[in-house]
């Protein structure tokens, strides 16, 4: 799994999942590639693995779906022509799990030995994965192309499961320097959350998406805003507070424990103008004269 690789269904035990099933006779294939590796020595009769078998699939199913450099893979021990592996790497108990890091030796192997849950691989792999897992962008909504593509699943990522909208303020409030400490702001939170890739983050200022605006009732909270949108449940939740990165994680950790949602049906964004990234144009003033002022008198 991960990789962009199909998992082999040479067993029962893990067919139908994204583990990349290793035997005897593609071992040595799989050590010759420098991809970061975890390998979990099982048997099919053994009770913990049967009751690790969920969470492992559940890992790797995820690192494929996202597409990172990590293989998740297993071998099973009781086949007679793997025991001499699993002998090799040394394993006495099952389930034994190990793994490589990149640019690691071919058998510089490390036995695992965190926690087995399925955050908890998964989190490994991505650990494992380091500069090949890519933040998902930070991007303007203009149109509903870019609302599709972020958050309704209709682009490259799939839906997400929750899609962060910031309603920054215009760029008459601080210029462009405080608009680019804003958009500085929603990068660092897609970076902090890189590891889920189930956000999409989009940014929009006051009045380029007024239905959305009232939708959201942003009026009542003013500039800036964050709105968590739930594509598949159509729901939100508005947050208001101060935007800094620590903050806003701590506010999408508070959406994982449960919060009440508020129904908003469908979303539409329209066409707006794209912001070039440059301040705010001088605002005009009106000449007047002093006999204008004075009238005729």
């Amino acid at each position: 799994g991960g990789a962009g690789e199909e998992a082999k269904p040479k067993t029962a035990f893990y067919a139908n999942t994204a583990v990349l099933e290793l035997d005897v006779g593609d071992i040595q294939t799989a050590l010759k590639d420098p991809t970061p590796i975890i390998i979990e020595f099982y048997a099919p009769w053994c009770g913990q693995c049967q009751s690790l078998k969920a969470n492992y699939a559940a890992a790797a199913d995820n690192v494929k779906r996202n597409n990172f450099p990590v293989r998740v893979a297993s071998m099973d021990c009781d086949d007679e022509a793997n025991k001499e592996i699993c002998q090799q790497f040394g394993v006495q108990a099952l389930p034994t799990i190990v793994y490589r890091e990149a640019k690691a030796e071919a058998n510089a192997f490390k036995v695992y030995e965190g926690e087995r849950t399925e955050e908890a691989f998964y989190k490994f792999a991505v650990g494992l994965a380091g500069d090949g897992v890519k933040a998902r962008p930070v991007v303007e909504l203009t149109d509903q192309n870019a609302l599709q593509g972020e958050c309704l699943g209709f682009g490259g990522h799939g839906m997400s499961t929750v899609c962060i909208i910031a309603f920054l303020p215009d760029i008459y409030e601080g210029g462009k320097s405080a608009r680019n400490s804003y958009l500085a702001t929603l990068k660092e939170l897609a970076e902090s959350e890189k590891a889920s890739q189930d956000q999409g983050f989009l940014w929009t200022v006051p009045g380029a998406q007024a239905g959305l605006e009232s939708t959201f009732g942003i009026e009542a909270y003013g500039y800036p805003s964050i709105v968590a949108y739930l594509p598949e449940k159509s729901a939100y939740i508005v947050y208001a507070d101060t935007l800094n990165a620590d903050d806003l994680s701590r506010f999408i950790s508070s959406l994982r424990r449960g919060a009440r949602f508020k129904s908003s049906g469908a979303l539409t964004a329209v066409d707006a103008p794209k912001w070039n990234g440059e301040d705010a144009p001088a605002l005009e003033e009106d000449e007047f004269s002093l006999e204008d002022l004075m009238g005729d008198d």
